[in-house]
């Protein structure tokens, strides 16, 4: 099991994350179509926001998986934001196991590209484990 701090640390850090990329706003009825359909024509941007608003908000478990889906697009189209939430996911087990070795690939991944809330959970990752 990882370490209270760490997993404390990928919560805030997936919430920080979100807020930026929803701008803080929940969607309380759900994805708007036009995200949906935006983001399931390939739009990046709209990919992240999807998994981001299914994966924290969602009701269902389908809505979660639906929203882990649409992030790991976007993680895998190149990303910064979706590989730090993907980290996230993957470190506390939010929409999908806990796997440290994947947490750590995707918040690199972020963290080489610039993402500031991945490089601090690396720095924090770093100086427990």
């Amino acid at each position: 099991m990882l370490h209270p701090v760490l997993l404390a640390a990928a919560a805030v850090a997936a919430l920080a994350i979100t807020a930026g990329v929803l701008g803080g706003r929940a969607l309380a009825n759900g994805p708007p179509e036009s995200l949906r359909r935006a983001a399931e024509g390939g739009d990046i941007e709209s990919r992240l926001a999807l998994g981001l608003q299914l994966m924290m908000h969602g009701t269902t478990a389908d809505d979660r998986r639906e929203g882990f889906t649409h992030l790991v697009d976007a993680a895998l189209q190149g990303s910064p934001e979706a590989q730090a939430s993907l980290g996230a996911a993957y470190l506390s087990g939010r929409g999908t196991l806990p796997d440290l070795g994947l947490a750590f690939m995707w918040l690199g991944r972020a963290a080489a590209q610039g993402q500031g809330e991945a490089a601090k959970i690396l720095n924090l990752l770093d100086s427990v484990v």
